[in-house]
């Protein structure tokens, strides 16, 4: 795999009132599109070992057979499908609400609830569509002190 690019960005906004605030963000993840290299072999033939295969000695593919029969004599370049491997770029941005509202409880600690929703938007191919498109609820409590 060779080293791709990846942003994520998020911006939020709010306004409090007293213990009421209620804020809107958008959350932005980009990738950039993913490539498999392949290491080249002095014959273009890729051979599997089995897994009980001593590795402190060095392969010979003629001594060293794998079990399975015609995967022996190695696998040949043309015969790597390599785009199963591959990443396509993709963009995937999520647009959310929430409300919290804080209650005092003491000097000491306040209790927080928080309840929103958003959804996300896939841009790029119709399978990372099916992926990355949907709606989402949250709702969260929490202590502060």
């Amino acid at each position: 795999m060779r080293a791709q690019s990846r942003l994520r960005c998020t911006g939020l906004i709010g306004v409090q009132w007293h213990t009421l605030n209620v804020s809107f963000g958008t959350d932005t993840y980009w990738q950039q599109k993913e490539e498999v290299a392949l290491q080249q072999w002095k014959n273009g033939t890729y051979n599997i070992v089995a897994n009980d295969y001593d590795t402190d000695l060095p392969f010979d593919p003629h001594l060293h057979r794998h079990p399975i029969e015609g995967v022996s004599g190695g696998i040949k370049k043309e015969n790597l499908v390599l785009d199963f491997a591959t990443t396509e770029a993709y963009c995937l941005q999520s647009l959310y609400a929430y409300v919290s509202k804080m209650f005092l409880c003491d000097e000491q600690g306040s209790i927080l609830i928080a309840s929103g929703a958003g959804f996300s938007i896939a841009h790029g191919s119709d399978e990372k569509k099916k992926i990355g498109e949907r709606w989402f609820l949250w709702t969260r409590l929490g202590i502060v002190f």
